[in-house]
């Protein structure tokens, strides 16, 4: 698990918002995209924990379409051509989503101390990963 400091944390925040950008020209679940996402979600995770507003709107963030399809004619012997038609607005605006969370996740931090952005209970992020390891454990057992 990485040690984040204050001026790491910005960085990697800057670094996450200016890598938006680039997945603009780019699809839904891309292999760019997905990479993106898992290091953003990790990241939040990491600074912020589980119980943070930033990481908890993050993870629900819709990034495809979910409901009814009209095909169009052109579109019938394209494979993916519907979803990726309706895929893609929604894609844009979770982009953006992401751009506002991260960019309130960095005013927070910039005004106040690392420790202090911390949501868990009274444990830094080492104890709250060992309680996570161990609650996974015990639901794999009673399976």
């Amino acid at each position: 698990m990485p040690s984040w400091t204050k001026d790491t944390a910005l960085a990697e925040l800057d670094r996450l918002t200016e890598q938006i950008g680039g997945l603009i020209t780019g699809h839904v679940h891309s292999a760019t995209h997905m990479q993106w996402k898992l290091v953003t979600i990790r990241f939040l995770e990491e600074v912020f924990d589980l119980a943070s507003l930033y990481y908890q709107r993050f993870i629900n963030i819709d990034w495809v379409y979910h409901g009814p399809m009209a095909v169009h004619v052109r579109e019938v012997f394209v494979p993916g051509a519907t979803e990726d038609r309706y895929n893609q607005p929604v894609y844009f605006k979770a982009l953006e989503i992401s751009l506002g969370i991260l960019g309130a996740a960095r005013e927070e931090l910039t005004r106040r101390e690392l420790e202090e952005v911390y949501e868990g209970k009274d444990t830094g992020p080492e104890a709250s990963l060992i309680f996570r390891l161990i609650n996974t454990r015990s639901c794999s057992l009673r399976r």
